[in-house]
């Protein structure tokens, strides 16, 4: 989906404001897909699913796996 948004409107995360699950969500791949405007920006312009990223969030995910 792609939605026009005006460059003086255009803003990433605040971490110390915004909440990261309002505008991302954690895919099952490790990818991250935008919930907001907001989010599609911040993913965007930060590249935060380059493939490093995935692969590191991939092994993060692994290593706090508890065995069942």
């Amino acid at each position: 989906m792609s939605e026009y948004v005006p460059a003086e409107l255009r803003r990433l995360i605040h971490p110390r404001t915004d909440l990261w699950d309002d505008h991302l969500e954690l895919m099952k791949d490790g990818s991250l897909s935008a919930r907001t405007a907001i989010g599609r920006v911040t993913i965007s312009l930060l590249k935060l699913n380059r493939p490093e990223l995935l692969a590191f969030r991939a092994l993060l995910a692994k290593s706090i796996r508890k065995p069942r």
